[in-house]
Parts: C-alpha cells; structure tokens; sequence
C-alpha cells in the first residue's frame, strides 16, 4: 500500500524530535467540522483523521488530529480555541460576524503556544497555509503554497529557529 505524502512527512518528522502516533483505523471527523469545512481537500481531511497524536519534542507545538476536533484529546485547548479568543474578547456583531466569516474559511491545522499563540490553517481560497497570532488572531499571513510544502519545510528547519518545531 502506498503511503499518501502528507503522512510520509509527518514521519519524517520524527526524525527532528516529534511524536507522530496514528490511529490504528482512520475516524471520521465530526459532522459539525465536516460541514463547515466542506472544501477542505480529500487529502487533508484524511491526513487528520489518521493521526492520533502528533507534537513537537518541546510539547509547545502540535497538529490538530480528528481526536481534537471530536472533543476527545487530552488537550488543554479546543480545536477552534483561537476563534473561541477572539470572539470572547468583542461583543461588537459586526466584528463577531468577520471573525465567524475568517474562520469558516481558514481550517486549522497547527496549534503553537512556544512564543505566543499561534497556529497553521489551510487558507479555503488558496488551500496554502497561513500563519496567524495574537492578539490578531484573523490576520495572517502566507507560510507554505501547501500542507506538504510545510511539512517539507518544517523537516529542512532548525527547531531552534522556528516556531513551529
């Protein structure tokens, strides 16, 4: 059986001190997710839904697995926790309404706390990846053309000097 290659590279990055666990038999991610996430690529719907647990050897950073967005991971954040920030800290509609809107459109993939919060999403527009971090949590900013370009990245970096090791 071939090995998909967004899979592949999170093994491989195993190599620069990550936990990479997967699921045994892939799960399905949650109704709720799926439909607002309807766009989301085959590949990277089943990339989630194959990994039980991946993070980096400093535990600061990590990828959302199906575990996280179903509500049943041992993390101390939801999956949405960012979107979650942002709406608890306006009660303007207009704003509530942006933030809902950027988020519909911006799957998270990667949660860092290491030098703030920060996380990775698949941008629906582009299907790049896009950084974001507080305090404006909706302004982000172009990190890879693709989840396997980020990857590929992540492998040639040193932790030292990235956030996201």
């Amino acid at each position: 059986m071939t090995i998909p290659p967004l899979l592949e590279a999170l093994r491989s990055l195993r190599s620069t001190g990550w936990m990479v666990q997967e699921l045994a038999t892939p799960e399905p991610l949650p109704r709720h997710v799926q439909e607002r996430y309807a766009w989301l690529p085959d590949n990277i719907r089943q990339f989630v839904e194959a990994i039980e647990l991946a993070f980096s050897a400093n535990e600061k950073t990590w990828l959302l697995t199906v575990r996280d967005f179903a509500g049943a991971s041992n993390s101390a954040f939801v999956w949405n926790e960012w979107e979650v920030q942002s709406l608890d800290a306006t009660s303007a509609v207009a704003d509530r309404a942006r933030i809902v809107t950027f988020w519909d459109k911006h799957f998270p993939l990667l949660m860092s706390v290491r030098s703030g919060y920060a996380y990775l999403a698949v941008e629906k527009d582009s299907l790049a990846i896009v950084e974001g971090t507080e305090p404006e949590f909706e302004e982000s900013r172009l990190i890879a053309g693709s989840a396997l370009e980020l990857f590929q990245r992540m492998l040639a970096a040193d932790p030292a000097k990235t956030p996201w090791a």
